[in-house]
């Protein structure tokens, strides 16, 4: 059996909002010695964070995660606020939106 894994649901972005979100974060004036970005490509919404997951629970999970996928509609999104975790600029690893 493997080690855990840390496992979410996540969705990928729409391109307009792709697109919008590039353009916001190109104009963001963040200081690149204290922040590291991401790669666009891996840029997502995410669903839900289930944390670590072991390879059982992790087989099960994705099954069930196929399956209420394949019964959930399509929907539209919209981005609209932003934000860091944490919430102190200086220490923030993620930022949000």
């Amino acid at each position: 059996m493997g080690p855990p894994r840390r496992l979410f649901a996540a969705i990928d972005l729409p391109e307009a909002e792709h697109d919008r979100l590039a353009s916001y974060v190109g104009e963001a004036r963040l200081d690149p010695k204290a922040v590291r970005r991401a790669d666009p490509e891996q840029w997502h919404l995410t669903l839900a964070f289930y944390g670590d997951v072991s390879e059982a629970q992790s087989t099960e999970l994705i099954t069930r995660l196929e399956r209420a996928a394949e019964r959930t509609a399509s929907f539209s999104i919209h981005l609209a606020r932003a934000g860091a975790f944490p919430p102190n600029p200086r220490r923030a690893k993620v930022l949000w939106t």
